[in-house]
């Protein structure tokens, strides 16, 4: 069974830090699958993850990393690999704007 989702603060900016943490959100989310089938270029939709499901993985990936995808849209959220570059991204230009106001 996965851990529990870490907190955002302890997690890296790097792509292979936000890579480990969306493989555990989805596994949280959809304990039937294993991290072996979650390869970069692997489409969930394959794997056979829900829209539902999917919601639920976004919904988890906003919380821990403080970001909103759902204002973005979903159409680069087809794979983990396209998952992990729009999370870079958008914490990123959330870390941006945070240094701008503070």
């Amino acid at each position: 069974m996965p851990e529990a989702s870490p907190r955002e603060d302890a997690l890296p900016l790097s792509l292979d830090g936000v890579r480990e943490s969306l493989r555990q959100s989805i596994l949280l989310v959809c304990p039937n699958l294993t991290e072996d089938q979650l390869a970069d270029s692997q489409r969930l939709t394959d794997l056979g993850v829900s829209s539902i499901e999917v919601m639920c993985i976004v919904f988890e990936i906003e919380e821990i990393h403080k970001i909103k995808i759902i204002d973005r849209g979903l159409d680069d959220f087809e794979t983990l690999g396209e998952m992990a570059l729009v999370v870079q991204r958008l914490r990123a230009e959330r870390d941006r704007a945070g240094q701008v106001g503070a």
